[in-house]
């Protein structure tokens, strides 16, 4: 009787697990298509209002932009759905050698109108020969959601900086904001699940559900590098990445 009674608390764990795991991947889903679907948003409104007084040419980009964060929506559902195979170690990594440079600049270029209409400033700063071996689809949503990140703590006339740059035996990538910061003890935490770090009144400072983060982590972890945060000089957050070349 004992060992029945084992094996079925054993089985109800194990089914609660997925239960709560499924609700996980559903909620950093919700957070993470925001990304995209702002950028759509921030596109029409332009195109919609200000599109008779925009060159051609740049109507043009802000139109190939939406079909751009179209297409960020349909590959982030593959991405998402791919992730809790990473924790179990049932997915590999599709592993490609990547010109950094281009590989930056295609996903920034995505956010043009977010930041023309923000008034929010990006700058690249890559070498041209930088490559790298990684999973371009598992980490350009790595980069995405840090640059969404950054445009939602960076005000108004502020610069996102995106940058890379070889180090050691590695590429280290990073994408910063002129955010409010985040506070030492929670530098670490904040990639946890669900983790919100609090602001200077104890109130939760960044947004979202805490999961987008996580997800970062979990990719930067299975290629074998790590992921974390140090204080911007002059202020705001520069959120850092490490690959192994």
């Amino acid at each position: 009787m004992k060992r029945v009674f084992t094996m079925v608390a054993s089985v109800f764990r194990r089914s609660r697990q997925t239960v709560e795991r499924q609700a996980e991947w559903v909620d950093m889903m919700v957070h993470d298509l925001r990304a995209p679907l702002t950028a759509i948003s921030s596109n029409f409104k332009i195109l919609s209002t200000r599109g008779d007084d925009l060159p051609p040419e740049m109507r043009q980009r802000f139109v190939a932009n939406t079909r751009l964060a179209i297409d960020r929506m349909t590959s982030l559902l593959d991405a998402m759905l791919a992730v809790s195979k990473i924790e179990s170690d049932e997915l590999p990594l599709r592993l490609e050698n990547v010109s950094a440079a281009d590989f930056l600049r295609g996903h920034l270029e995505a956010f043009e109108g977010q930041a023309y209409e923000s008034e929010i400033r990006c700058v690249l700063d890559c070498p041209p020969d930088l490559s790298a071996r990684f999973d371009p689809s598992l980490m350009g949503r790595v980069i995405e959601n840090l640059i969404s990140n950054a445009f939602k703590y960076t005000p108004k006339g502020g610069v996102i900086q995106v940058a890379a740059s070889a180090e050691g035996r590695g590429v280290r990538f990073s994408i910063r904001d002129n955010g409010s910061g985040i506070s030492d003890e929670y530098k670490q935490r904040i990639f946890e699940k669900y983790f919100q770090a609090p602001d200077h009144a104890g109130q939760r400072s960044r947004q979202g559900t805490g999961l987008g983060l996580t997800f970062c982590r979990l990719v930067v972890e299975a290629h074998g590098g790590r992921i974390w945060v140090e204080d911007a000089e002059g202020g705001g957050s520069n959120f850092m990445i490490w690959l192994p070349r």
